[in-house]
């Protein structure tokens, strides 16, 4: 987690696939001691408020925010929670409101709200969240710093061309940064951000290598492929705008005294090479539309 003097924390967990079971047990302990730690908050707050960056339609934060809200009420059984959810725009509110709405049915007192937008700009108001998470989200970069030829995004230690590499570590280092300003306008003093997010180790595994060769062997047996359905190169750049950071990338920003938030405890998980087999399948080949879709979803905002 992040912790400061002015700020609370931010617990972080780079790993490959979120183990959402981890996780939640984790939430849970640090909730319960954030509010151990501020009682008089917690008493006179009107309500304790919690946000997802991410959340995509919803689906997966259901488990995760009921951890979250039972541990509030064992504390106070009738605080009023507030949960703002943010994604980009292309998210239909509805959508997530369908999945996250049956919670209102199990907890009173409860408020759900979809907050559309970047959270590479400031959603909330300033001092407004008690507890925030984000799972899988912050590999996402606000735009393509630069083409790529032969891949879908960057692993961060790729074999691109020199220019091409500072330009994608440039964009990442600096959306990282402006992700954390956002959040520390938004978090309470002593309030927490809970991030889950991919990473990179460096040196590079020889798992990550695999991965990296995975990614651009695909793209190049696929092209044929990836023309047929309209994306052309020359005409459209296929890149994802995820890049991945390093341990030392993502602490970064920490260093930097006018920043109020601190690393209060960050957690590593070797990524396990068989899970990423799958890139090869041809099962692969029958989602290609549906991948497709979702890319040029993401390109064009």
């Amino acid at each position: 987690m992040l912790k400061g003097e002015n700020k609370g924390g931010v617990q972080f967990r780079q790993e490959t696939i979120a183990s959402r079971a981890i996780e939640a047990e984790v939430i849970k302990s640090r909730i319960d001691q954030y509010i151990a730690e501020n009682p008089e908050e917690f008493r006179s707050a009107s309500s304790f408020t919690i946000a997802e960056y991410g959340c995509g339609i919803g689906k997966n934060s259901v488990e995760i925010l009921r951890h979250i809200i039972e541990v509030i009420r064992k504390r106070d059984e009738n605080k009023p929670i507030e949960v703002l959810c943010n994604d980009l725009p292309t998210i239909k509110s509805d959508m997530v409101h369908d999945n996250l709405d049956p919670l209102k049915k199990e907890f009173h007192h409860l408020d759900i709200c979809f907050k559309p937008g970047s959270f590479y700009d400031v959603l909330f108001p300033r001092q407004s969240i008690d507890f925030a998470f984000s799972f899988m989200s912050v590999i996402w970069l606000s735009k393509v710093p630069c083409p790529l030829d032969a891949q879908f995004y960057t692993s961060g230690l790729d074999n691109l061309d020199s220019e091409s590499l500072a330009n994608w570590k440039e964009a990442a280092r600096d959306d990282w940064d402006t992700f954390l300003r956002n959040r520390e306008e938004e978090l309470k003093l002593n309030g927490i951000l809970f991030i889950g997010t991919l990473g990179h180790s460096d040196p590079q595994t020889d798992a990550e290598k695999t991965i990296a060769r995975l990614n651009q062997d695909w793209v190049g047996r696929n092209k044929d492929m990836l023309e047929e359905y309209g994306y052309k190169r020359s005409e459209y750049p296929l890149n994802l705008p995820v890049a991945f950071r390093s341990k030392a990338e993502y602490m970064e920003p920490f260093s930097n005294c006018n920043l109020s938030l601190s690393l209060e405890t960050y957690e590593s998980f070797q990524i396990e090479i068989h899970l990423f087999h799958r890139l090869a399948d041809t099962e692969t080949q029958e989602k290609l539309p549906l991948l497709l879709e979702t890319i040029n979803r993401r390109i064009s905002q």
